[in-house]
Formats: C-alpha cells, structure tokens, sequence
C-alpha cells in the first residue's frame, strides 16, 4: 500500500475527514463550539498576579535580558497581553513608547515589549556564605541576682529587730 500523498491529495482527505466528523454530531447537538480564550479583556495586574507577578518586579525575558517589569497589558501595536520591561543594558528597541504611544519611561535603547509567555521571575542571587551575626556572650546574673536577694533579706532582719 502507498502511503505517500501529495498535498492536493492530503487537502482533499482532510476535507473528507472533516465532512464525516460534522456529519456525525447531530444537528440538535447544542455544545459551544471550542474557541480559544481571549486574553485581551483581562486586566495587566491580574494577568501578572496569575503569574506571580507585580509591576516593579525583576523579570527575565528569553533566559537571556534582565530587567524590571515596567508595563503588561494589551497595546496598539499588536494584539493580546504585552509587557514592556526596562532592560538593565542598552539592548533594547525602544524608551518605552511605541508607534508615538508611550506605555512606560525609561533611557532610550533600555525599553522592550514581548508576550507574557516569554518572561520569567528573576531568581534573586543570594551569597553563597552570608555571614552570621557574632553570638553575644550570655551574662551570668546568678551571682547578681543572689547578692540582692541577700541584700534584701538582711534589710528585712534589720526592720524586723
């Protein structure tokens, strides 16, 4: 059996395939026709709070730029979720504006936009070897605390006599 078919071919089977698979769900059938999720109506903030996120937070874009997370949400430029980061180095494209619309400040060449999809929380750097805090040596109040006592005893005998 050949198993090889030219596009025109694979076109038509897939067409068929189609046709058969509408023909089988009854026409009363009421379920919803699958759609894929409009994330364009979902405000920034939930958006970064879905994802662990807040405006200010140190975000990685692509496992290879840093910088600080300055703007999310949707943009003239292009639609669904955006978010405009300020780069730490100068390798950005813009200064936070796009198209004449500003969506963030920053330096020029320090400003970028990407889809949420490609951004990550910045994993803070902590020292390997932080160093602790001398321990304050304890004091020992026994002996203080014994001669006042004492001390309180004998004033108690000297009133008493």
């Amino acid at each position: 059996m050949d198993m090889s078919l030219d596009k025109a071919e694979a076109a038509m089977v897939a067409k068929e395939l189609k046709q058969i698979l509408l023909d089988a769900v009854p026409l009363s059938c009421n379920l919803p026709r699958a759609t894929l999720p409009n994330y364009d109506n979902i405000p920034g903030n939930l958006m970064l709070s879905s994802l662990g996120l807040k405006l200010g937070d140190r975000v990685v874009l692509d496992d290879t730029k840093s910088g600080t997370l300055r703007f999310c949400g949707t943009t003239e430029f292009a639609s669904g979720q955006w978010v405009g980061i300020e780069l730490d180095e100068p390798e950005g494209k813009n200064d936070g504006s796009v198209g004449g619309i500003r969506y963030f400040i920053c330096s020029a060449k320090q400003g970028i936009f990407a889809p949420v999809s490609k951004i990550s929380k910045a994993v803070e750097q902590t020292p390997a070897s932080v160093p602790s805090t001398p321990k304050t040596p304890r004091l020992d109040l026994s002996r203080v605390t014994n001669k006042i006592k004492k001390e309180k005893k004998d004033k108690d005998r000297e009133k008493s006599e």
